[in-house]
């Protein structure tokens, strides 16, 4: 049960509970012929256990059919959820890119027109510029 929540472990323990106390009725019905169950040895048409036991066959595939669907959705959900996160997690990153390469070129430009930078060799500024490009390409 380790990656069942609270929910799904009280509803599995409610319906395991209620299933074997079903089970103690209709079998002491059977053996005990305990008129208030309706299950006697004596009824005609004469019924079995197993015909009693026959009645629970629907609602228990039901209630399994129906947990087992909600767990399925349930991962399909998360799946989902984390293919989205991965996918904003890179719209993030190609934005922060982006901004650092607006944030660069701004300042090269800045740099180009403020210090003349194409006419000069040994500007001290050109080599700053110089070493930024290095340092982001």
């Amino acid at each position: 049960m380790g990656g069942w929540s609270t929910g799904d472990r009280i509803l599995i323990t409610l319906g395991i509970v209620l299933g074997v106390a079903v089970l103690i009725v209709a079998g002491a019905g059977y053996i005990y012929e305990l008129d208030w169950t309706g299950i006697s040895k004596t009824d005609y048409p004469k019924r079995t256990f197993w015909d009693w036991l026959k009645l629970l066959l629907v609602p228990v595939v039901l209630g399994i059919g129906g947990y087992l669907f909600r767990q399925s959705e349930n991962r399909r959900s998360q799946k989902i959820a984390d293919q989205q996160r991965e996918v904003d997690r890179e719209i993030a990153d190609q934005r922060q890119q982006g901004e650092a390469l607006e944030a660069y070129l701004a300042n090269i430009g800045t740099m180009l027109v403020d210090y003349h930078l194409r006419d000069s060799q040994d500007d001290p500024v050109r080599l700053r510029a110089t070493g930024q490009t290095l340092l982001r390409h």
